[in-house]
């Protein structure tokens, strides 16, 4: 747990003659850098408190942070609103405490009234947080807390300021991740060509063998030309044979048959 102390010119409100009056605050302010204890500076940004108000989370205002001197709560034991009451606005954590009447009330409105009291203070726990560093000086910005009490306070501004481990340990791992030189980068590593493989003689050596040629492309095989008709192309068989030359026993025959032909003639 943390505590942060802040100048808020707390003030006393009265509402009517008689009553005892209201302390009216602020517990935070937004965007408004302090210095803790020389080691980082720091401001809450504004919507740090809204989830801790949202889910109505109980809170407390104490006087000097002690839990022996209550001064009212947010929600009462039977879930009714109390005397705190808080909310955010432009500025912070804007609150407002009705005491108890008793001796402790009634000696923090005298207090304040009088002037002796003039500053709150919160308690919490850190939700959410952002690191930076500027100038050389590393910066912590709260964005989200767990709000347990407002307390209206005699420290100075920021005397009061405690401080939880988590937060030095949160400080300590953001100043190694700024100092600390950033680790090489390692090679990327390069698809090698298998024939510039060096070859392990213990490794049998297996040959990939090439892709196969694509298929040249099947054509359909050229049309048969059509047989000539009957009449182009007569049957040889029905076709009468052709003249032979003629040869030298029919020339014989046909000197002899003139032979006869010229006797038939002589005869008559």
């Amino acid at each position: 747990m943390e505590r942060r102390t802040i100048p808020s010119l707390l003030e006393l409100r009265t509402e009517s003659e008689g009553e005892a009056g209201v302390m009216a605050g602020y517990a935070a302010v937004f965007n408004q850098d302090a210095d803790i204890g020389g080691m980082w500076r720091e401001r809450i940004r504004p919507g740090a408190f809204m989830d801790t108000l949202k889910r109505g989370d109980e809170v407390f205002a104490l006087f000097n942070h002690d839990p022996s001197q209550v001064l009212a709560r947010n929600i009462l034991a039977d879930g009714t609103r109390g005397g705190l009451r808080m909310h955010e606005d432009r500025s912070g954590l804007k609150v407002s405490i009705r005491p108890y009447d008793t001796p402790t009330g009634r000696e923090v409105l005298t207090l304040v009234k009088e002037g002796g009291i003039d500053k709150m203070s919160f308690a919490f726990l850190v939700e959410d947080e952002v690191w930076s560093r500027k100038d050389g000086v590393d910066v912590r910005e709260i964005t989200k807390v767990r709000l347990f009490d407002v307390s209206p306070v005699t420290f100075p501004a920021y005397s009061g300021t405690s401080i939880s481990a988590r937060a030095m340990e949160a400080r300590a791992a953001f100043d190694a991740s700024v100092d600390s030189p950033l680790p090489p980068m390692e090679p990327v590593p390069q698809e090698v060509p298998v024939d510039l493989v060096p070859a392990d003689p213990e490794t049998p050596v297996i040959s990939i063998p090439e892709p196969l040629p694509d298929p040249e492309p099947v054509h359909d095989p050229e049309p048969m030309p059509e047989p000539e008709s009957q009449a182009a192309n007569p049957d040889p068989i029905d076709s009468p044979a052709e003249p032979t030359d003629v040869t030298w026993e029919a020339e014989l025959e046909a000197e002899r048959l003139k032979g006869l032909e010229v006797l038939t003639h002589g005869i008559r």
